[in-house]
């Protein structure tokens, strides 16, 4: 018994099994996916958002590509004109917990204060670094700006 095809059966046919093999295949590759290996160690990410130690660089890449701004922050202890931005970051921090990753360095010598600012977006470095300059660099870096730097008003 011969069976004939109609031209719209054949097509509607041909569809409906690369429909099925699309799906099918899919679900491979995201089951090959799925059960691979983690591209990173959660154990080498510090539980804290702010640190007093440096960071190994292959954990801050993980992190700036996680969405967080980092904030590298260098002051003196005793520093008068250091107190505002540290302040300034330390507070930006603590309220921003999912955005802003702080590390806190003493730096005996050197230009103080001194940050580093990177995002996914770019990076900067702020030498006697100031609040205004601060709130300015992290307006233009952060992903999404918190209310309290007021970036709407400039």
């Amino acid at each position: 018994m011969k069976i004939k095809f109609s031209s719209k059966k054949f097509m509607s046919i041909f569809f409906l099994l690369i429909m099925v093999g699309s799906t099918v295949s899919f679900a491979v590759i995201q089951s090959v996916n799925f059960f691979g290996t983690p591209t990173t160690n959660p154990n080498d990410i510090p539980k804290s958002n702010i640190v007093n130690y440096e960071v190994d660089p292959t954990v801050l890449d993980a992190i700036v590509k996680a969405g967080y701004t980092v904030i590298k922050f260098y002051y003196r202890p005793g520093c008068l004109e250091c107190s505002a931005p540290k302040s300034l970051v330390e507070n930006l921090a603590l309220n921003n917990k999912n955005q802003v990753f702080l590390e806190e360095f003493e730096n005996a010598n050197g230009t103080v204060p001194h940050a580093v600012i990177t995002s996914y977006k770019d990076s900067r470095v702020l030498n006697n670094a100031t609040t205004d300059q601060i709130n300015t660099v992290l307006c233009d870096l952060m992903a999404s700006p918190p209310a309290e730097l007021k970036c709407a008003l400039r």
